[in-house]
């Protein structure tokens, strides 16, 4: 695929529940479920790359950060609803995809990551799960600016 990995080997499934007060509109705590492409694990080469600077898979993970933080998203209506999003290091985008579907009274949401290969791997994982158009992919490396 050029961006150093021959397939991306996993396909998880997460399930979110929206039970936000009050629920999304004409539902009753909604359930979501989010489909996203990743790399099931690290190798030891992955690592070595990282650490040379080529073909840096980290981006093509899903790390427990984020499995975390599908759990906590729910509660936190008040720091998203109405809110223009930016995250930083989307990586595969779980994260940010699932806040952008639970949450459609954002203003806009930006999904950033500094590797080429993880912003094609997060684009298509947006794709697949049917983003909003209030919700973007762009590269931002440390430093710059958008």
């Amino acid at each position: 695929s050029g961006d150093g990995f021959a397939y991306h080997d996993s396909i998880e499934e997460f399930t979110l529940v929206s039970s936000m007060s009050p629920p999304l509109k004409g539902t009753a705590d909604e359930q979501i479920v989010l489909k996203i492409a990743s790399v099931s694990s690290l190798s030891p080469i992955d690592m070595m790359n990282l650490s040379w600077g080529v073909n840096d898979a980290t981006g093509h993970k899903i790390w427990l950060g984020a499995k975390l933080f599908l759990h906590a998203i729910p509660k936190l209506e008040s720091y998203f609803s109405g809110k223009l999003v930016m995250e930083l290091g989307s990586g595969t985008g779980l994260a940010g995809i699932a806040v952008d579907k639970v949450y459609p009274s954002i203003q806009s949401m930006v999904l950033t990551d500094a590797s080429d290969s993880a912003l094609a791997l997060c684009q298509r994982n947006c794709d697949n799960n049917q983003v909003s158009a209030k919700s973007h992919v762009r590269k931002l490396c440390w430093g710059d600016t958008l």
